[in-house]
């Protein structure tokens, strides 16, 4: 199911662009976005990309994988 490196670098270059939208649902479904790509390629491959948003973006993207770590173990 993980994607490649070269595969997630333009996601999320847009996703990143994304998190700039003045729209709060496009700012929420981007962390829910980034929360997906975590659980599938890993914090790992994800983290370079994180580390460049601010500790309130981070928080919500965090928030948002724990949303989807819960969900799933009570599946």
């Amino acid at each position: 199911y993980g994607l490649k490196k070269e595969q997630i670098r333009p996601l999320a270059q847009q996703l990143l662009k994304s998190f700039d939208d003045v729209d709060s649902q496009i700012r929420n479904v981007v962390a829910s976005v980034f929360a997906y790509l975590i659980q599938i390629c890993g914090e790992r491959m994800v983290s370079p990309y994180l580390d460049t948003l601010d500790n309130i973006r981070q928080k919500k993207v965090k928030d948002c994988f724990a949303e989807i770590q819960t969900s799933s173990s009570s599946t």
